[in-house]
């Protein structure tokens, strides 16, 4: 699956712990971000957006659906 991710697809959201990041304007976005809230999976997403690395972020998020 493609994610098709653009500087253009993100903008700032804030997580229960009000740690401010980037998501992706989709609808996924919320099953991303609340199904990896919980674990230490969202740290290292937050890590990759605050960081820009938003294709890696892209490849961790496809791995991460595919492995669970």
């Amino acid at each position: 699956m493609d994610l098709g991710l653009s500087d253009a697809d993100y903008y700032e959201i804030e997580s229960k712990n009000n740690k401010s990041i980037k998501g992706v304007l989709t609808d996924g976005l919320l099953l991303w971000h609340n199904k990896l809230e919980t674990g230490d999976g969202f740290d290292v997403l937050i890590s990759k957006l605050k960081s820009g690395k938003h294709n890696q972020a892209a490849g961790w998020i496809q791995n991460y659906i595919d492995t669970n």
